[in-house]
């Protein structure tokens, strides 16, 4: 049985991967923490599955160098 300790861990943990594959553009990593048919939805448009989600964020979020 995990405790409500370990799961607070584990959403935290959750986080980081996502904070640290996002900042470091890689998109793929991003992707692969949602289910297989995950959506994520933004200002900017919206994208289902793994695939779409990468593809979504790397033609949107800038890449080191880009942006401002």
């Amino acid at each position: 049985m995990t405790s409500l300790a370990d799961e607070k861990d584990a959403i935290r943990e959750q986080m980081a991967r996502y904070c640290y594959a996002l900042d470091a553009c890689r998109f793929d990593e991003v992707a692969a923490l949602f289910a297989e048919d995950g959506e994520w939805t933004t200002s900017y448009g919206t994208a289902r599955g793994r695939a779409e989600i990468a593809a979504l964020l790397d033609s949107n979020v800038p890449k080191p160098g880009e942006g401002p």
